[in-house]
């Protein structure tokens, strides 16, 4: 049995998380280590500072995905 991560920001460049899809890749590697094998991966929605369109929320999370 594994744990699931309700709060996480690996979808790279759109808020405070994750800068790039490298440094993504290796939050969801040390993630996989510490038992986690689910995700709730969400970006900040803050106007005026974080506020990604839903289009670049799905990119971003198919090119995690392959």
């Amino acid at each position: 049995m594994g744990f699931v991560d309700l709060h996480s920001h690996v979808l790279y460049g759109l808020d405070d998380g994750a800068p790039d899809q490298a440094a993504a890749l290796a939050m969801l590697d040390g993630l996989a280590a510490l038992g986690i094998t689910e995700q709730c991966v969400t970006p900040h929605q803050k106007a005026a500072q974080y506020l990604p369109d839903w289009d670049r929320i799905e990119q971003t999370l198919a090119q995690l995905e392959t």
